[in-house]
């Protein structure tokens, strides 16, 4: 019986049928490649950022580094005391008010602005580098400006003017904003969240500065869910809080406490993080009205004074009112850092401004939420990178197993 040959031709062109079905197959090697790199080092804020807002950074959690550029047209870092390094930071997004970074950070730690390289194509590279992350998420700001003409030159003999250079930003139209979110330390987070068990339970409060002792509040520095252990109907705080607001926790729900804004606190922050995309606050009882008023469809800006409409602002986000409190959730962070805010007010009628003695404006508290941008996927592009490659040299490999190589 005669042994079966296959023809050589048809070897031929089953190989390389075979050989376009994997590259088609694997053509997500060079998508993934391009979707789901990790951004470079090389994040420029120029004029073309400056006119959608700037651009948002976020100091890696382990290295407590960032850096980013101040383009060739806005080559200046502010606020700058010097042209090589840089200790404070603007406190807001309007970039008014200054904070000092080794106040905040540690000591030690600084921007410094490098010298642009030959050709100049990327600006002025800037390293942001911390000494120790801070308890609580914090967006700290940083602004790249237009470089001053140099002043005209003087006549023999005529007194130069003496100049000063004001720490404030420059007008919005010359400067590009730098959002720089700064992670909590992980060592200062709360690693358990406990559960109300029942309603009446007693709060051990004793060991708290500034608190009072009550049967259903909590004080703590850490909101909304500090670490708590259970035990006898009684709460007991692991550790005494450090400086730092005092946040009065209510029962909030079957799930953890949630945070009470009041009078006496003026104003509390909360965070939006990849990690935690839902926080909760409750109104105090003198304060119990929530404004905007319409809050399903409207939010108030950074300054809590203007109102925006919150699906153009957050499309997944959504406030949830319950008999407990509010909870603010976004299901997708946005590309760049956001802080929004609540107000919580008196009663609007005059008989209970009388009762309260105070008026609207005094008597209220303001819930502020930053939301962090989000941060890029690279885990999961890299494995569609790795298994593409993968598939690519084997579907090669066989392949060649059909080349004719008796002809």
């Amino acid at each position: 019986m005669a042994a079966l040959r296959f023809d050589p031709t048809h070897r031929w062109m089953a190989g390389a049928l075979f050989l376009v079905v994997v590259l088609f197959m694997s053509s997500t090697v060079l998508v993934a490649k391009v979707d789901g790199e990790e951004p470079s080092q090389t994040v420029t804020c120029n004029a073309t950022a400056a006119a959608s807002g700037g651009i948002s950074v976020s100091v890696d959690q382990k290295t407590k580094m960032v850096s980013f550029f101040c383009g060739t047209d806005m080559s200046q870092l502010q606020p700058s005391q010097s042209k090589e390094t840089v200790t404070a930071f603007y406190t807001k997004k309007q970039l008014g008010d200054l904070g000092s970074l080794e106040d905040v950070f540690g000591q030690g730690s600084q921007a410094t602005v490098a010298t642009p390289s030959e050709d100049g194509a990327n600006g002025s590279e800037v390293t942001l580098t911390l000494k120790k992350l801070p308890e609580r998420m914090t967006t700290i700001y940083f602004s790249c400006t237009k470089t001053p003409p140099s002043p005209p030159a003087q006549s023999p003999g005529q007194r130069s003017p003496v100049a000063r250079v004001p720490l404030t930003a420059k007008p919005a139209a010359e400067n590009c904003v730098v959002t720089v979110t700064v992670p909590a330390d992980p060592a200062a987070n709360s690693k358990l969240q406990m559960r109300v068990p029942d309603s009446k339970v007693f709060v051990e409060v004793s060991s708290l500065t500034g608190a009072q002792e009550s049967r259903n509040d909590i004080y703590f520095n850490h909101a909304p869910c500090p670490e708590t252990v259970y035990s006898n109907k009684q709460f007991f705080l692991s550790q005494r809080p450090s400086s730092g607001p005092l946040h009065r926790l209510i029962p909030c729900g079957s799930s953890c406490m949630c945070a009470a804004c009041t009078v006496e606190k003026q104003s509390m922050e909360l965070d939006i993080t990849s990690e935690s995309k839902s926080v909760s606050f409750h109104c105090d009882t003198n304060v119990d009205e929530l404004s905007p008023t319409e809050f399903s469809d409207k939010i108030l800006d950074e300054s809590c004074e203007e109102q925006v409409t919150l699906a153009e602002k957050l499309s997944s986000a959504t406030l949830t009112k319950a008999e407990s409190g509010y909870t603010f959730s976004v299901e997708e962070l946005p590309e760049t850092a956001a802080t929004f805010c609540y107000k919580c007010s008196a009663p609007s009628d005059s008989d209970h401004r009388e009762v309260l003695g105070q008026n609207q404006n005094t008597n209220a508290c303001t819930v502020k939420i930053q939301v962090s941008a989000a941060l890029p996927d690279g885990s999961s592009s890299a494995s569609a990178r790795t298994g593409s490659v993968l598939a690519l040299v084997l579907g090669i490999a066989a392949s060649v197993s059909f080349l004719p190589f008796d002809l």
